[in-house]
């Protein structure tokens, strides 16, 4: 966000406004960080969740051809 193309509001003083946009610098920048940490959590479960489906779909195959011809 770029807040120089902000305007500060008439009932805040220069020191309240520099403030807050210092504030809004730490909040955008924590937002990135989070919303960065948050992507890598999601493609590592992603990850995680088709490993356990093979795993799955492997131990089906497996079950499937150890059958006997009389299993029902």
């Amino acid at each position: 966000m770029n807040t120089k193309k902000l305007k500060k509001p008439d009932n805040l003083s220069e020191t309240t406004w520099r403030q807050h946009l210092r504030w809004m610098n730490v909040m955008n920048e924590q937002v990135e960080e989070n919303f960065s940490q948050h992507l890598a959590r999601v493609k590592e479960d992603a990850n995680r969740c088709e490993a356990l489906w093979e795993q799955h779909r492997a131990a089906l195959r497996d079950k499937r051809g150890n059958k006997s011809l009389f299993d029902t």
